[in-house]
């Protein structure tokens, strides 16, 4: 069982507390019993919430970003269940780093150049394999004027690669020799991730024993905040009833179950066959997050 949790909505009443939903990890809708909370940051509370003392034996593995009291929890709770931070976490540092030598740079540009190479950011962001022919000479231009950005953005590179190598071995080797390799220029703005992943190391390899990830429940959280955004002032309540019942939105995952005939009956056997057969039923596992999407683009919760 692979649950994730995360805080999408606060009150201003009660700052320090969040409303929480929990998912399962391996669905693409939002569960119709899915359940909705107040909960604090403090680790009783947020436990209390995730995962009920009934289902502790079904928590295989944990996936989370880098935030110290999740792994306290999961320690003290769940004593020998493996953590993995989700790569996007992970990978984000680098992007950030780079962004980092970018912004120095800027500093000592003049109007137009600052704007210019601020134009220019999402190419930089970009992998190296996706980029057009266009982009690549934008950013060579880039990389001839300052030699110390075409540095960040190869240490970048590398770092995204850490995700690429064949097994858990070969990656660790990997960072080991990245880390080794940062030239002295760029070293302070990559600080952040190499001081990072040395604290996080086991729990980012262990990526490659359990390839999950948190990005669905991050992106039903990102839904959330939108959808309450565009209410301008719904209450939790309502909020909550329009994310989870979304009679549009539930079209799409609800299915009609029961057992078919197979061929046709024989005489003397109908009576036999009839008293096998299920009634068929309606099954709904809640709203479709592709649908919320379009939805929410569309304008449907303003």
């Amino acid at each position: 069982m692979f649950h994730e949790t995360d805080t999408f909505w606060r009150s201003r009443e009660r700052p320090k507390l969040g409303r929480a939903l929990r998912m399962k990890l391996d669905k693409k809708n939002l569960p119709k019993n899915s359940e909705i909370q107040w909960i604090g940051r403090v680790s009783g509370e947020f436990f209390t919430f995730v995962c009920q003392p009934s289902d502790k034996h079904k928590v295989k593995v944990v996936t989370m970003d880098m935030w110290r009291t999740y792994k306290d929890v999961v320690n003290a709770q769940l004593p020998g269940r493996d953590i993995v931070v989700d790569r996007w976490h992970v990978i984000r540092m680098a992007n950030e780093a780079l962004e980092a030598v970018r912004k120095q740079i800027r500093k000592g540009l003049n109007t137009r150049q600052r704007l210019k190479l601020k134009d220019d950011r999402f190419i930089l962001l970009e992998r190296e394999h996706n980029l057009s022919s266009e982009q690549r000479e934008k950013m060579q231009s880039w990389f001839d004027l300052h030699p110390e950005l075409a540095m960040a953005y190869e240490a970048k590179e590398n770092f995204h690669r850490i995700y690429s190598c064949k097994n858990k071995n070969e990656a660790q080797e990997f960072a080991r020799a990245w880390m080794r390799s940062l030239p002295p220029a760029i070293e302070p703005a990559f600080e952040a991730s190499r001081t990072a992943l040395l604290n996080w190391w086991g729990e980012v390899f262990n990526f490659y024993d359990h390839q999950i990830t948190n990005a669905y429940t991050e992106s039903v959280n990102r839904l959330a905040k939108d959808i309450n955004r565009m209410g301008r002032g719904y209450s939790f309540e309502v909020m909550r009833a329009r994310l989870i019942y979304e009679k549009q939105a539930r079209k799409p995952t609800t299915k009609l179950r029961g057992r078919k005939p197979k061929g046709k009956s024989q005489p003397g056997t109908m009576a036999r066959s009839v008293g096998l057969e299920k009634a068929p039923r309606t099954v709904e596992y809640g709203p479709h997050i592709p649908t919320l999407c379009d939805l929410l683009e569309s304008g449907h919760f303003s």
